[in-house]
């Protein structure tokens, strides 16, 4: 397991704030632990330019219930399954 780890998630609609979210955390923090992005519904394309970023890793969300989608069921899922010993979550929107 990782030590540390910055965790995000984001579908079409938050694209363009998680490359924003991307650029501003690579800018003020350099050596950044790796970022892992959830996908949480992006279209091929995007996830192609997230897989093509140094240091960031896409993640697809698993459909573990039937409304996973809905209430921010998936946000519980990301805290329930930590990728690192410190998870440091920050939304994309």
């Amino acid at each position: 397991m990782l030590d540390k780890a910055i965790i995000t998630s984001a579908s079409n609609k938050f694209f363009p704030s998680l490359i924003n979210l991307l650029s501003s955390i690579k800018l003020v923090y350099p050596n950044h632990p790796v970022i892992f992005v959830y996908d949480l519904g992006l279209l091929p394309i995007f996830r192609k330019e997230l897989e093509l970023i140094v240091g960031v890793k896409v993640i697809k969300m698993p459909s573990f219930c039937n409304h996973w989608r809905s209430c921010y069921t998936w946000k519980t899922y990301i805290f329930a399954h930590p990728v690192a010993r410190l998870n440091f979550y920050l939304d994309a929107g």
